[in-house]
């Protein structure tokens, strides 16, 4: 009995031991044939990827946006484009076409409106060539005053073996300087070897303070920028970290108030910028020296009082220069005198204007006396 136990069980160890080992090769010969066929199958997608040939037919016109569309997803790629083209893409044409033959014939329409299509790894790119160029700003240079002088220039000749003659190019109108000595006949033949420009000027900025008298400053701040509107824009630090706003050399704002779209920001130049400090109530300027006066003379002409702060004119007595005054008013009260009897005798003829006569002899009666001297 022990001997078949024992047999039963060496014959279930041999069995399992042999199914372990069935299964372990079976599991380790089938997984290169999967991988193999994962590399096979990629390999077989990528070929048909490129062996895709696309039509370019489109007999009615269509978007330029569904052309691009569909011949990224047909190559299975992925569409990017920033701005499109103006227009829509008509093209009868049966033909199949490569990737490569189809961004040709895409690219020859879209050269027109300066676009270009170029793939980037999985990526279908659309570009427009004129907002991706680099612009260069124009070189300026000084304006320099330029005087009527002789030029000298060498001529070249076409033998070797002749030297070469100076000629001198002056204008029709030219005169020789009337200049004393040997130095002014070298200095009107010295050849000009090279020009040096000067450089441009930095123009240099000064803070000027302003305290108003009558108005605060935001008030004069706020009426400074109401005059420069168009012009001028809010900024959070200006002179000495203060809230300020400056006003530019071109016009930024509309009438209404709002930002103009600006494509050449460089251009833009600052021409003064106006701080406002309230806690100490007044206004720092930053602007070239000539600009600064100009504006200080401003503020000062908008810093008067409102309606109901200006000041009271009041009538007071005064003995001041009386003797002067009574100077002035002793000829004026004896013509007044002396018109007295012609008086009576207007009155006669000319009934209509007793009135005014009396009240101008009235004037002379009240008046008083010339007394003489």
């Amino acid at each position: 009995m022990s001997k078949f136990q024992r047999s039963t069980r060496i014959g279930l160890t041999v069995l399992l031991c042999g199914g372990l080992t069935v299964a372990v090769g079976t599991l380790a010969f089938a997984k290169a044939p999967w991988s193999f066929r994962g590399a096979k199958a990629k390999q077989d997608q990528a070929e048909k990827s490129e062996s895709v040939e696309s039509k370019l037919n489109y007999p009615f016109g269509t978007r330029w946006d569904k052309v691009l569309n569909q011949l990224a997803s047909e190559h299975g790629l992925t569409m990017v484009m920033s701005q499109l083209p103006k227009g829509k893409f008509k093209r009868f044409d049966r033909s199949e076409y490569d990737f490569e033959a189809a961004i040709a014939v895409l690219n020859e329409e879209l050269h027109q409106q300066d676009f270009r299509l170029i793939r980037q790894g999985d990526f279908l790119v659309l570009m427009h060539l004129r907002s991706t160029r680099t612009r260069y700003r124009r070189p300026r240079l000084p304006k320099v005053e330029t005087a009527a002088r002789s030029v000298r220039t060498t001529v070249p000749t076409s033998s070797p073996g002749i030297r070469a003659e100076a000629h001198t190019i002056r204008p029709r109108d030219w005169k020789p300087p009337q200049t004393a000595g040997s130095s002014a006949t070298t200095s009107a033949n010295s050849q000009i070897d090279r020009v040096v420009f000067e450089e441009p000027k930095v123009t240099q900025l000064i803070k000027t303070p302003v305290t108003p008298t009558n108005r605060t400053a935001l008030q004069l701040a706020r009426r400074l920028y109401s005059a420069f509107l168009s012009h001028s824009e809010l900024i959070d630090a200006g002179p000495d970290g203060l809230p300020a706003f400056r006003v530019m050399n071109r016009v930024i704002k509309s009438d209404d108030g709002k930002p103009l779209a600006i494509s050449d920001v460089a251009d833009r130049i600052a021409r003064f910028s106006v701080g406002i400090d309230k806690k100490n109530n007044r206004l720092m300027i930053e602007a070239p020296r000539t600009t600064a006066a100009a504006i200080v003379r401003m503020i000062q002409m908008l810093d008067v009082p409102s309606e109901d702060e200006q000041p009271e004119i009041k009538v007071r007595d005064s003995k001041k220069d009386a003797n002067a005054v009574a100077e002035r008013v002793r000829p004026v009260v004896r013509k007044l005198t002396a018109v007295r009897p012609t008086h009576k005798t207007l009155s006669k003829t000319k009934p209509a204007a007793t009135t005014n006569h009396r009240d101008d002899f009235e004037l002379a009666q009240a008046q008083p006396k010339a007394q003489p001297k």
